[in-house]
């Protein structure tokens, strides 16, 4: 899976690239006949409520699709691929089935993951706090 990195300044559409951009991802796995786990795409930003708000946008986006076909179009426009309404419905039952495990999150959160995943053998305190 290629690595994305979408940098932008406030207000200039971010949570919606990152959100099409997730979208992409399970597409081509729906299309290529080998969906994609969601809980693989790693989604970070700097704050709870923009991660919030990328989860929000996804699960919106294919909503809409599922509901619309002029919605479903449009999306399938910014996704750059054919988006139908099986495919859409789909991907929101696999991203819905495993919502508990998406990696949607800040980046602090991240970093704290891997810190007391690894934290014996980087010598840290893995204690409580």
């Amino acid at each position: 899976m290629p690595l994305t990195v979408i940098r932008a300044s406030a207000g200039s559409g971010k949570t919606f690239q990152l959100a099409v951009s997730f979208i992409r991802i399970l597409l081509r796995g729906e299309i290529a006949g080998q969906p994609q786990n969601p809980a693989a795409i790693l989604a970070t930003t700097f704050t709870r409520v923009a991660a919030g708000e990328i989860l929000d946008r996804v699960l919106r986006l294919l909503s809409e699709a599922v509901l619309s076909e002029e919605s479903r179009k449009y999306l399938g426009k910014q996704i750059g691929l054919p988006l139908s309404a099986a495919h859409s419905e789909r991907l929101l039952s696999n991203l819905a089935a495993r919502m508990d495990r998406l990696a949607i999150s800040t980046m602090d959160a991240f970093f704290a993951q891997i810190a007391k995943a690894f934290a014996s053998d980087l010598g840290l305190d893995d204690g409580g706090g």
